[in-house]
């Protein structure tokens, strides 16, 4: 391959470029274990990791971790078939920053270009663009320096080090967060009458000040209820089979 874009489950950028090589991140590294994608151990652990979040949430039917090592395996592949440039498409979140960081060590003296989403459209993610949106921004690309370059890595590489389970992207920087961070959004969704709780889950994604997904908010709901924060029916089924209060 020449040139190649990369994007976090791309799906957006191919619909916006047609025939071009278009590949995916299918990782969300916003929470859980961090791994190095050169050291399969930690990814193993990672993905025992997310296995037993599921299973916590009494959701193993959405688990995909079980693809994970062979969607990381395929990428890395890809990647080194690179001769040309590669573009990154991410936004001001952390799962797209934390993936800009992690490829780099693999990209070696290849030109890497950024698209900044969250600069030309206000758009927090790449994926809340639709793919008219994203068609005329390749052209407004950013080279990354070598001094750039060198930088994102040493903050990858610290983030490796602190393996902080929660992790923010604010004032331009990726932060380790403690475990219960977003608890607050979901306190704040939680009525005093019984709820689904998976409407609690998603007040909750759509109302924090910092980009969450269903998936973590929903293992911190379950966590809520074990610590009798909040009060279940039902509580041995997944989020869209049980009521939800404030204990």
């Amino acid at each position: 391959m020449k040139d190649v874009h990369i994007a976090l489950s791309g799906g957006c950028v191919r619909l916006a470029y047609p025939g071009e090589n278009v590949l995916d991140f299918a990782d969300s590294l916003s929470f859980g274990p961090l791994y190095g994608l050169d050291d399969d151990l930690a990814l193993q652990a990672r993905c025992r990791w997310l296995r037993d979040l599921h299973q916590s949430v009494h959701a193993p039917e959405w688990d995909t971790s079980e693809a994970l090592p062979l969607a990381m395996t395929t990428l890395k592949t890809q990647l080194a078939a690179v001769s040309g440039q590669v573009t990154l498409w991410a936004g001001a979140n952390p799962d797209e920053q934390l993936m800009l960081r992690a490829l780099l060590p693999l990209l070696g003296e290849r030109r890497v270009f950024v698209v900044n989403v969250t600069e030309h459209t206000g758009r927090v993610a790449t994926n809340w663009c639709p793919a008219e949106m994203l068609e005329p921004l390749w052209i407004l690309r950013r080279e990354l320096s070598p001094k750039e370059k060198a930088r994102l890595i040493a903050d990858w590489h610290r983030l490796l080090a602190e393996n902080s389970l929660v992790r923010i992207f604010a004032e331009n920087r990726v932060q380790g967060q403690a475990l219960d961070f977003h608890d607050r959004p979901l306190l704040d969704a939680c009525p005093n009458d019984y709820t689904q709780g998976s409407r609690v889950v998603g007040d909750a994604m759509v109302n924090s000040p910092y980009p969450v997904g269903d998936t973590f908010l929903n293992f911190r709901l379950y966590a809520l209820i074990e610590q009798g924060v909040v009060q279940a029916q039902n509580a041995g089924l997944n989020m869209n089979r049980i009521q939800v209060k404030q204990a």
